[in-house]
């Protein structure tokens, strides 16, 4: 019995150093299991920072780019509306411009049918005044003949009325 005692204990002793090594060996693998992830979860903490730090700069960037994007459609509204009051002054001007030319053009107008009728008044004076001189003309010469008539018959009477006086100065011996 103190044998198989002995054997139980020396059997016991083989179990439990058979338990110590595994236990060894356990506890050498699970701290290299535990290094193994640690290491990991280190790998996993550094990409998990440069995905956060990456988040970041794609948010940061993106509100630059949303704040940028704003800021352009802002300068552009800007721009389209002085554009729109630049157009509305352009076709004011225009408007303008073409009231003056309009303007311009009736008084063009208005004077070259004064101008005209000025014409066509002194053509017709000139017409008249022509006619007169044809008349005054005419009045002249007949004024003229009616003088040279008269004339010949003062000079005829002249020549009659110095006959008279010879004749009567010195009579005629019969």
């Amino acid at each position: 019995a103190s044998q198989e005692v002995s054997e139980k204990e020396k059997l016991v002793n083989q179990i439990n150093q058979a338990l110590r090594k595994e236990a060894e060996d356990l506890k050498t693998k699970s701290e290299s299991e535990v290094v193994v992830l640690m290491r990991r979860q280190n790998e996993l903490d550094t990409k998990e920072f440069e995905v956060e730090k990456e988040k970041k700069d794609i948010e940061k960037t993106q509100r630059l780019n949303s704040e940028e994007l704003q800021q352009q459609q802002e300068e552009l509204k800007e721009k389209r509306a002085q554009l729109e009051i630049n157009e509305r002054k352009i076709l004011d001007r225009t408007h303008q411009l073409q009231q003056k030319e309009n303007h311009e053009l009736e008084e063009v107008r208005n004077l070259q049918d004064q101008i005209q009728l000025q014409t066509t008044f002194k053509e017709n004076l000139l017409s008249q005044d022509a006619e007169s001189l044809k008349d005054a003309q005419e009045l002249v010469r007949k004024e003229k003949m009616h003088l040279d008539n008269y004339g010949h018959d003062l000079m005829a009477r002249d020549e009659q009325l110095n006959t008279r006086e010879r004749q009567v100065r010195y009579p005629r011996k019969l």
